[in-house]
């Protein structure tokens, strides 16, 4: 593998800090920077990705209600 400049490797950090909050998941940003696997770029960003879980918690509630109300409609 190429070793990368101090530049470089500054601004692949930069896009990756761009990427991830427009909403790049991980596999996204796995394929951007070439990684060879999820895990390798978890490693090294996922304290980037934020925890999610309250944002997944009401969509989940949002879809339970809509089947709900597509259920009373038939």
């Amino acid at each position: 593998m190429l070793a990368l400049s101090d530049r470089s490797l500054a601004l692949t950090a930069t896009v990756v800090r761009a990427a991830i909050p427009a909403g790049a998941d991980v596999k996204v940003v796995q394929q951007m920077l070439g990684h060879a696997s999820a895990g390798m770029t978890l490693d090294v960003y996922g304290h980037l990705f934020q925890d999610r879980l309250d944002e997944v918690a009401t969509a989940l509630d949002v879809a339970r209600e809509a089947a709900r109300k597509r259920r009373e409609n038939q």
